[in-house]
């Protein structure tokens, strides 16, 4: 549930592409839309399926089946992962091996 000005609205976990840290919040991007929540990166990672979610960046989360393709990088295992709708993330060496275990 993601409270705004104009009420609650409801944002289906099978919606969200992404989410991305922005300031104090966690922007959820689902159906073409953002939706800014006040919560850390941490505590909506431990909330989440790690069956359908995987952590990136310390700064992004991803749908793993929302990824189009996984690009390796130069700089000792990073690697940029594009969405199927568009966006691109790098990855941090500390997520990295969360990258390579989905190529596995």
């Amino acid at each position: 549930v993601v409270r705004t000005a104009k009420g609650h609205h409801f944002v289906l976990t099978r919606d969200v592409e992404c989410a991305v840290a922005e300031g104090n919040y966690v922007a959820l991007h689902a159906g073409g839309r953002q939706h800014l929540v006040r919560e850390t990166m941490k505590s909506l990672e431990d909330s989440i399926d790690p069956t359908e979610f995987v952590r990136i960046h310390r700064s992004v989360i991803v749908r793993i089946d929302a990824i189009a393709r996984v690009e390796a990088g130069g700089h000792g295992g990073e690697y940029r992962v594009h969405m199927k709708g568009g966006a691109s993330f790098p990855t941090s060496r500390g997520y990295s091996e969360r990258v390579r275990a989905l190529l596995r």
